[in-house]
């Protein structure tokens, strides 16, 4: 039942499209006697011209003409009307001569065999119009050359083959012969393409390719893109022919005819510049016109490819944009007022309004008046009436509210939005809940009694939430850079550190990543050291705990690398891993004391002790070298005698591979709120290593880095720092 009420409703409207109405036409040849086949070359054949009153469908056609002796055209055309009229100039069929000294030679016109010499001598049939020309024979090079025929004409070439060298290419060439269509000249703006990359010259040439598949891609304004693929023969160029193609249109055009001035009209939103519009995709389009004072007005345009449709705007198309707004109230002798224009209730009716929202003003002897924003109905739209309704007026006074914590704010009752301080008016005699509060404080709510006119002022002053200032201050000045203790998300640290025994100079910074009230911390930072011909940039990252106000602990992880600059002596890397403890001595204070903040005493102190290992690979660069009493580094190392044994050249000197174990201690105090002062030493496990001896390969580790040597004279087993953190 179902598949028979579908086949039933179905039917009529199949039958129902509409079929594309019939023109009849004239259709002539020059010379005449072609055949015509309508919109392909196989396609529905109308007869031999000259054809008169031939009938054919409206809308767009490609004509299609053959006639011995002449090359086939094709005409574009429109049907509009009837008793149209095209005329076809079919150009003759031309000819080649071909003269080549070589017996047996293979005649290609246009990449297709046309024969051997002497036989194919002429080649006749030939379209008139630019063709390739090009002969091949065995062991010979192939010749190649583009002759322009001329309609009912012949051209002649004249060859002469060369033998193949003797070395067989591996890369070839291609040169491309492009040829508009009959009557059509190829544009300036052509590109042409060769697996993607632009070709140059005239006529574009690739050269040196190698053999295989290639891409080529040929774009012109005005045609169709040509994207062909072309196999490349090793050896010379070879010339690939490029037939353009018009481009069928894909836009079309909309041609405003507006019989009114000062109009705007956008097409799908966007704005119209000038009468028309250009470039618009076939298919519906939304236009939009609009003027001052009038309702806007808005229509679907269909636009068709290659055509131009017009539309048009007269002045009856645009209604005035005037609204109409009821108002009503069932508050007794209220007046009812819109724009100054005011009516008596309890129904108001106001006509001539412009479009939008409009305030409503309600007033009533006894009431509070109200005023309310209602917007008015467009004509063809249903009055959507706006009702109001007062309140008795009763007895009102005003409260002054103070109070000196900063950027404090004042609730009344159950008011949700917090008001200024300052005057608080319009209050209802009686009593009511004063509520004060700011961020960061505890806020405080009173009872006060309102009486008619104005009031004491009321002054409420907040204790702070959580930490005072002076709390604040005092945990600021134990944050450490160096200890077991990471830095809070709020923290900045910056140090700068002179030492003695490595890298005599040093600068880090550091930032927190967990929030301060979290029992666990995580910070990162980065550093600098140098000593002027080696530099080296770390990374670095901390976490820790503090289970107890006066003990911390926590891991540290180090990696670095050495910048490569003209005044470096070489490269190097490394990584380091300790365990950090640190005991905190610092000032104690409640929490919510807002003692002045200005007399905080900051004096405290952190005493840092670590434990961990490291790995550094140490090199240095072609000509140059360390010593110690005289004694080069690079000549007594093991590294060095292999290469002087195996008579190698010394292109990097490997001072040391080291993995050693250390410890440090390093003592911070607090000196401001800002400012830290710390000073301590690495000192190495490793056992000591005569630097004037053979040092070890890399990966044997025990060896202190020799780098020291070159800046204090001796491999020193430990090393000190004294610097400065600024605290932001």
């Amino acid at each position: 039942m179902l598949l028979a009420t579908t086949v039933l409703c179905g039917a009529p409207v199949a039958l129902a499209q509409p079929r594309p109405a019939l023109r009849t036409v004239n259709i002539n040849s020059q010379p005449p006697g072609a055949t015509v086949t309508l919109d392909a070359a196989t396609g529905t054949v109308l007869g031999p011209t000259p054809l008169r009153r031939q009938r054919v469908p409206a809308g767009p056609h490609s004509l299609f003409f053959t006639l011995d002796g002449y090359a086939p055209g094709r005409l574009d055309v429109t049907v509009t009307r009837n008793n149209e009229t095209w005329t076809a100039q079919l150009a003759q069929l031309g000819s080649i001569t071909v003269t080549c000294p070589t017996a047996g030679a293979t005649v290609l016109v246009d990449n297709h065999e046309r024969g051997t010499l002497p036989a194919a001598a002429t080649v006749t049939g030939v379209i008139p119009g630019s063709h390739t020309v090009e002969l091949r024979a065995p062991g010979m090079q192939p010749f190649v050359t583009t002759v322009t025929v001329s309609p009912g004409q012949g051209a002649a070439v004249a060859a002469t083959l060369t033998p193949v060298p003797q070395a067989a290419p591996t890369t070839g060439g291609v040169r491309l012969v492009i040829v508009a269509p009959t009557g059509r000249s190829v544009p300036a703006g052509l590109q042409a393409l060769f697996d993607g990359a632009p070709m140059q010259g005239a006529p574009p040439t690739v050269e040196g390719v190698p053999a295989g598949g290639h891409v080529v891609e040929v774009r012109a304004p005005g045609f169709r893109n040509v994207v062909r693929d072309v196999p490349v023969v090793a050896g010379p160029t070879q010339t690939v022919r490029i037939d353009l193609e018009d481009a069928l249109p894909t836009t079309g055009s909309v041609r405003f005819d507006l019989q009114v001035t000062g109009a705007a009209v956008t097409v799908d939103g966007q704005a119209v510049q000038g009468a028309t519009a250009e470039n618009l995709s076939e298919g519906d389009h939304v236009v939009r016109v609009e003027l001052a004072g009038r309702a806007p007005l808005q229509r679907t345009v269909t636009v068709r490819a290659g055509q131009s449709t017009t539309f048009a705007v007269t002045d009856a198309d645009l209604r005035p944009a005037r609204a109409t707004l009821v108002v009503t109230t069932t508050t007794p002798g209220a007046t009812l007022a819109v724009e100054g224009v005011e009516r008596p209730g309890p129904r108001a009716e106001f006509t001539d309004l412009g479009p939008g929202p409009h305030v409503v003003l309600v007033r009533a002897p006894g009431y509070d008046e109200r005023r309310q924003e209602c917007t008015g109905a467009m004509p063809g739209q249903p009055a959507a009436p706006c009702a109001l309704e007062l309140e008795r007026s009763v007895e009102r006074g005003s409260l002054r509210v103070s109070s000196r914590t900063p950027n404090a704010q004042v609730t009344v009752d159950a008011e949700t939005t917090p008001r200024p301080l300052g005057d608080v008016g319009g209050l209802a005699v009686g009593a009511h809940r004063v509520t004060v509060s700011a961020r960061g404080y505890r806020p405080e709510t009173r009872s006060v009694e309102v009486r008619r006119g104005d009031n004491p002022a009321l002054e409420i002053n907040l204790r702070r939430d959580g930490l005072s200032e002076a709390d604040v201050a005092s945990r600021r000045a134990s944050v450490t850079s160096w200890g077991a203790l990471p830095l809070a998300s709020t923290d900045f640290t910056f140090d700068m550190a002179f030492g003695f025994g490595l890298l005599p100079l040093e600068v880090r910074a550091t930032t927190g990543l967990l929030p301060r009230t979290s029992l666990l911390g995580a910070d990162l930072g980065i550093g600098f050291r140098t000593r002027g011909d080696w530099q080296e940039m770390e990374l670095r990252g901390r976490g820790g705990i503090r289970p107890h106000p006066l003990l911390s602990a926590g891991v540290e992880a180090r990696l670095w690398a050495v910048l490569p600059s003209p005044l470096s002596i070489g490269a190097g890397s490394g990584f380091a891993s300790q365990v950090n403890v640190t005991i905190h001595l610092q000032p104690r204070r409640e929490e919510g004391d807002d003692s002045d903040v200005q007399a905080l005493n900051y004096l405290g102190m952190n005493l840092s002790a670590h434990l961990g290992f490291e790995y550094a690979n140490d090199s240095i660069s072609q000509g140059r070298d360390l010593y110690v009493g005289g004694v080069s580094l690079c000549e007594n190392s093991a590294a060095r005698q292999m290469q002087l044994s195996a008579m190698q050249p010394l292109d990097t000197c490997v001072i040391s591979s080291t993995t050693r174990g250390f410890l440090g201690l390093l003592l911070e105090v607090s000196a401001s709120r800002h400012w830290n002062v710390f000073g301590g030493f690495d000192y190495w496990l490793a056992p000591p290593v005569d630097p004037t001896m053979a040092v070890p390969p890399p990966g044997s580790g025990g060896a202190r880095r020799a780098l020291t040597a070159n800046l204090w004279g001796a491999a020193l087993p430990m090393f000190a720092r004294l610097g400065a953190t600024y605290k932001f």
